[in-house]
């Protein structure tokens, strides 16, 4: 197949132009400046979407529930976060790392593959797809999510009970006659 002498490999039946006497030499291709000031950026670029996709991940756990119990009434609190918890299970939890999954398997060029024809682990990622599946999806879900939740807020009325009621007024109008003196 191939022979390997000083970390150079010769003989490569699999490479592009077929040309047999081609020698691949192990450790990185030489790039040029530009070459590096694009990887760069998408680095950059990379990080920062981490930043927010992460931040905006982990901030739904504590606002939530919090809202959820501020916007139910009290005798159905306990009925609303046990709701809550099913269908977020059931429309996230569960499905979401199938789909994932799913989507990465989409993503692969070259699987395993063993002595009987078996397909084994992922070798090579088409890296579009990839970040298809693991950046633009779940940042579209996010975006979607925080429209909700906006939604949620714009057009939530609070309940207010005629005792809340008459204590606003009170305070109102305590507040009105001390602001003239």
């Amino acid at each position: 197949m191939f022979c390997t002498l000083n970390e150079n490999f010769t003989s490569c039946a699999c490479s592009e132009s077929g040309d047999l006497d081609l020698i691949a030499i192990k450790g990185t291709c030489a790039t040029s400046e530009d070459e590096k000031e694009i990887c760069d950026g998408q680095a950059r670029l990379f990080l920062i979407l981490t930043f927010f996709t992460v931040m905006f991940e982990f901030m739904p756990p504590t606002l939530v529930p919090i809202g959820t119990l501020r916007a139910v009434d009290p005798n159905l609190k306990g009925l609303s976060m046990g709701l809550q918890w099913v269908i977020l299970r059931i429309f996230g939890s569960i499905p979401g790392p199938i789909v994932l999954g799913k989507l990465m398997d989409m993503a692969c060029l070259v699987w395993q593959e063993d002595d009987c024809d078996e397909q084994g682990s992922c070798w090579i990622y088409d890296n579009r797809l990839l970040w298809n599946a693991m950046f633009i999806l779940p940042i579209a879900m996010k975006g979607i999510n925080i429209f909700c939740f906006f939604l949620a807020g714009y057009y939530y009325k609070p309940k207010v009970s005629e005792n809340e009621s008459e204590k606003f007024d009170s305070i109102k109008s305590s507040g009105e006659e001390s602001s003239e003196f």
